[in-house]
C-alpha cells in the first residue's frame, strides 16, 4: 500500500501500468521451471533418507543453476518483444531498462528455486519471515532510489537487491539441514539423468499447471496496457494488484496446509475441510468491505482518479469466487491432482482472454474486468469444486451449501456495515478505519456465532470453536 504513494508521486498513470507489466513479466519467469521444483518438494516432504534427501537437492541445485542461464535468456527475449509494443515505444523508456529487467530473470529463477527449497526441507517459517523481510527492504530500496532521481531505473536495481539477499540466506539455511550444498552447481552429478527421467512424470503435469496459473493471474495486468487507453490501463492494473495483494493475505492459510497434505500428516484434512468454511466467511467479508472502501481509498491515498465503481466490483466478485475455490485447490494441488487444476484454469484463461478482446472495446476497463470475472464461471466456481468434491468424498451440493451460506450472509452484513460507516468517513485515514471496523465486526458476528453453536465445555478452545464456523 505505501508503494502505490510512491508510484503516483514518481511515476504517474502514463508510466505506470507499463513498468508494472514489466517486472511483472520478470516474476513470472520463474513458473517456467518445468514442475521440478514442486516435484522435488513433494519428494522431500514425503520423507526418506539423508543420502536421497542431499540426492534430491544436489540435483535441484545442478538443475536451476542452468535453468537460471536458459531464463536470462528467456527473459531477455521477452523484454525486448515487450519493449516493441507501440504503446511502450511511444512512452519513450530506455531500451537498457528492458534488457537490464530481463537479464535479471536468470537471479529470479535461482533466487525462487532456492527459496521454494525451505518448503521441502520444512522450513516454512523461515520463508515465511523471509518473504515479509523482502517486501519492506524492495520498499525501502524504492524509497531511496527515487529519491535520488533514479525512477525507472529504480525498479531493476531494487528487483536485485531482493533477490540476491533471500538467494543467499536460502542457501544458508539449507546447508544446516545439509551440509556442503553448493549454490551454483554446474556439475553433472551420476545420478541426474535418471532423477531427470523419473521426476518428469511428476514434474510434467505440475510445469503446466504452473503454467496455466501464470498466465491466468498475469494476463490482465500485461492485456491492459495492449487493449486500453493509458488511464483505462491503469484501472484495471491499480485494481488487480490491489485486490491481489488481499489475495496473496488471504491464501497464507492454503499455502502453508497443501505441504502438510502432501506428507500426510495428521490432522491434516480436517485441518483443509476446516479452511473451506473460514475462507468462506473471510473472503466474502473482506472482499465486499475491499469493494465498498478501495474507490474512496485510492482517489484520497493516491490523489489519482479510482477505478469506476464496475470495475471495483467485478474484481471483488471474481476473487469472491477464487477465494472459494482455494482451499479446494491446494487440496488438489497437496495430492498432486495438477491435471485437473490446469484443466480447469485452463479453460478459464482462455474464455477470459476471448471476452477481453471482445468486451475491451466496447466497455474499456469494466470489459477487460468483467471478462476475467465471467471466466471463473468456466473453470474455479464449478469445475474446479467437481473435481474437488469427487478427490475428497464431499457430496459437490453439501460443498456449496456450506460454502455460500456463509459467503453471502457475510457479503451482505460486511456490505451493510461498510456503506453505512463510509458516510462519515472523510479522508484516507478515516477509510481505512471504516474498512477495519467493518470487517472485524463483520468477523466477530460469525466468531459469535460459532462460540454460541460450541458446546459450553469446549467455548474455551479456539479449535473448536472454529470448527463451528
Amino acid at each position: 500500500m505505501l508503494a502505490f504513494r510512491l508510484y503516483k508521486q514518481y511515476l504517474g498513470p502514463s508510466l505506470f501500468g507499463l513498468v508494472i507489466a514489466a517486472v511483472n513479466i520478470v516474476g513470472m519467469l520463474p513458473q517456467f521451471d518445468g514442475g521440478y521444483r514442486l516435484a522435488i518438494n513433494r519428494r522431500l516432504l514425503a520423507g526418506g533418507s539423508q543420502a536421497e534427501r542431499r540426492r534430491l537437492v544436489e540435483f535441484a541445485q545442478a538443475l536451476y543453476s542452468r535453468g537460471a542461464v536458459a531464463a536470462g535468456v528467456l527473459g531477455t527475449a521477452f523484454l525486448i518483444l515487450y519493449s516493441l509494443g507501440p504503446k511502450i515505444r511511444e512512452a519513450g523508456q530506455p531500451f537498457g531498462f528492458y534488457l537490464a529487467l530481463g537479464v535479471l530473470g536468470a537471479l529470479a529463477v535461482l533466487s525462487t528455486a532456492q527459496t521454494q527449497l525451505l518448503v521441502g526441507l520444512r522450513q516454512q517459517r523461515q520463508l515465511f519471515i523471509l518473504n515479509a523481510i523482502n517486501s519492506w527492504l524492495y520498499l525501502g530500496t524504492l524509497w531511496v532510489l527515487f529519491r535520488m532521481g533514479y525512477v525507472v531505473w529504480a525498479f531493476p536495481i531494487a528487483q536485485f537487491v531482493i533477490l540476491a539477499m533471500p538467494t543467499f540466506i536460502a542457501w544458508r539455511l539449507a546447508r544446516t539441514e545439509l551440509p556442503g550444498i553448493r549454490l551454483l552447481d554446474f556439475r553433472w552429478p551420476t545420478h541426474f539423468g535418471s532423477l531427470f527421467r523419473q521426476l518428469w512424470l511428476d514434474a510434467a503435469p505440475a510445469f503446466v499447471c504452473q503454467l496455466v496459473m501464470l498466465f491466468l493471474y498475469g494476463a490482465d495486468v500485461i492485456l491492459a496496457p495492449q487493449l486500453l487507453p493509458e488511464v483505462a490501463a491503469t484501472e484495471v492494473v491499480q485494481a488487480a494488484l490491489l485486490f491481489t495483494m488481499l489475495r496473496r493475505f488471504l491464501q497464507s492459510a492454503d499455502e502453508s496446509i497443501w505441504p502438510r497434505l502432501a506428507a500426510k500428516e495428521k490432522g491434516a484434512t480436517q485441518t483443509s475441510g476446516l479452511l473451506v468454511r473460514l475462507n468462506a466467511v473471510v473472503y466474502g467479508v473482506i472482499m465486499t468491505v475491499a469493494a465498498v472502501t478501495l474507490p474512496a481509498f485510492i482517489g484520497w491515498y493516491t490523489k489519482a482518479p479510482p477505478p469506476e465503481a464496475l470495475v471495483i466490483w467485478l474484481f471483488a466478485f471474481r476473487y469472491i469466487v477464487t477465494g472459494l475455490a482455494s482451499q479446494p485447490a491446494y487440496f488438489l494441488y497437496g495430492h498432486g491432482r495438477f491435471g485437473d487444476i490446469a484443466r480447469h484454469l485452463g479453460l478459464e484463461f482462455i474464455v477470459a482472454v476471448a471476452l477481453s478482446f471482445f468486451l475491451a472495446p466496447r466497455f474499456g476497463a469494466a470489459g477487460v474486468a468483467g471478462a476475467f470475472a465471467l471466466a471463473t464461471l468456466f473453470g474455479v466456481a464449478i469445475p474446479l469444486l467437481w473435481s474437488y468434491a469427487r478427490a475428497s468424498g464431499v457430496p459437490l451440493v453439501n460443498y456449496f451449501l456450506a460454502v455460500w451460506a456463509r459467503a453471502i450472509p457475510g457479503m451482505a452484513i460486511a456490505g451493510l456495515l461498510a456503506s453505512t460507516l463510509m458516510q462519515w468517513a472523510t479522508g484516507w485515514p478515516a477509510t481505512v478505519a471504516v474498512g477495519a471496523a467493518a470487517t472485524l465486526l463483520s468477523l466477530g458476528l460469525f466468531a459469535a456465532l460459532a462460540w454460541w453453536r460450541t458446546p459450553a465445555a469446549e467455548r474455551w478452545d479456539a479449535r473448536v470453536v472454529a470448527s463451528h464456523f
